[in-house]
Parts: C-alpha cells; structure tokens; sequence
C-alpha cells in the first residue's frame, strides 16, 4: 500500500496490480481488510491468516472475507498462546469455507496450501484432521504444513 504513495506512476501500477491486494490477516483492521478484497480481482486467488489468539477478531474477519473464502488459495493458522484450543476454531473455519462454497455454487473450495504455525512451548493435539475424501472443499488441497502441531489422522 505505500507503494501507492511513492509516485503516480507506482500508484497506477500498484492499483494495476491486483495481486498486491490478494493477502489478509485477521490482525489486520476491518476497514483495511475490506480495502484489499474490493482492490483485488473479482477472480483473485487469496492468501489468509488467521492468528488464533486474536480470539475476538476472527469472527468479525471471516464475516468481512465471507465472499473471498471461496477463493482462499494459502490458509495459515497461528497460534502463540498455549490455552487456545485449536480444535473448534479449525471446525468454524472449515465450516465457514462449505458454506462459501456452497452458496457461489462452486464444486469445490481452492485452497491449496493449509499451514498451521503453534506455539513452541506448548504444541497442540486437538484437533481431528477431516477426511479428505469425505469433504469436498478438499479436493484442491495439495500442501499441509504443521509446525508445533500435531493433528489425530482417523
């Protein structure tokens, strides 16, 4: 974005570039957040991050980015804090992207990529990955990344 203000000529090749809009963070204010999306392409792939110990910030930021889960491409999830359950936060979040999916009329959710960044002093066990056969949002995943994490399989 301050790349925008350099010059006239950054601005338009800035504003030109709809890609540079394309990543969100749940820290992120609303206002901004709300910026980037109506900047980036009606087709643009998105990059999220949803830091998990921003508690009170993460409904608000899946309400503002509700028409954009569709499109997630890379989903990182962080959490520092050790009293943070993962587990029902991951589920409202996998929920949020069906329910995207299903109301664009879209086969299938394009997120390709699923990071999840822990806290190193006290890594997570409580979450049930889902079965990727059994939810279609899935099919494009290509790329799960756990870092201080270690999700139950079955």
């Amino acid at each position: 974005m301050q790349l925008s203000q350099v010059s006239s000529w950054f601005r338009n090749v800035a504003l030109g570039t709809r890609a540079l809009w394309a990543t969100l963070s749940s820290t992120s204010p609303l206002r901004l957040t709300e910026m980037l999306i109506t900047r980036a392409s009606p087709n643009e792939s998105f990059y999220a991050t949803i830091h998990l110990n921003s508690l009170t910030k993460i409904s608000p930021f899946l309400d503002c980015c509700r028409s954009t889960i569709s499109q997630w491409k890379t989903l990182t999830l962080k959490y520092y804090v050790w009293n943070v359950a993962l587990g029902p936060w991951m589920d409202k979040i996998l929920e949020e992207s069906r329910s995207s999916v299903a109301a664009n009329g879209l086969p299938s959710f394009a997120l390709e990529e699923l990071v999840v960044v822990g806290g190193d002093r006290d890594p997570q066990y409580d979450w049930i990955f889902p079965n990727a056969a059994g939810h279609q949002p899935w099919s494009g995943l290509r790329t799960l990344r756990f870092s201080y994490f270690l999700p139950s399989l079955s």
